[in-house]
């Protein structure tokens, strides 16, 4: 919220007009992370974005007994495809993306 006080995006700006240009967001697959989605559906939940499901995948297990992950790597896991935005349905994904925003747009 302190980024958007400060103007750096707004509420309104959607997820892939924020990271554009970010290295880490061009990679994600467009099927599973919706890059239409507003910084509001991401802070409420409400972006259709799904979570990790399938713990059990060896890329998970690895992942967790690294030292070195980021948000991003947690976010390349995600395999299902996004639904319709307007409901809420809490995902951890949500939460890595709004890292990943708030480095990209603090420059950090």
């Amino acid at each position: 919220m302190q980024q958007i006080d400060e103007g750096l995006y707004s509420l309104s700006d959607t997820l892939g007009s924020v990271l554009s240009g970010n290295k880490d967001y061009e990679a994600l697959d467009k099927d599973v992370i919706n890059p239409d989605v507003t910084i509001e559906q991401i802070l409420t939940m409400t972006s259709g974005i799904r979570n990790v499901t399938d713990n059990y995948r060896p890329e998970y297990t690895e992942l967790q007994g690294s030292q070195n992950w980021r948000p991003v790597d947690v976010v390349r896991l995600v395999i299902a495809e996004f639904g319709p935005p307007g409901t809420y349905e809490y995902s951890n994904t949500n939460s890595m993306l709004l890292g990943l925003i708030a480095e990209h747009a603090g420059r950090q």
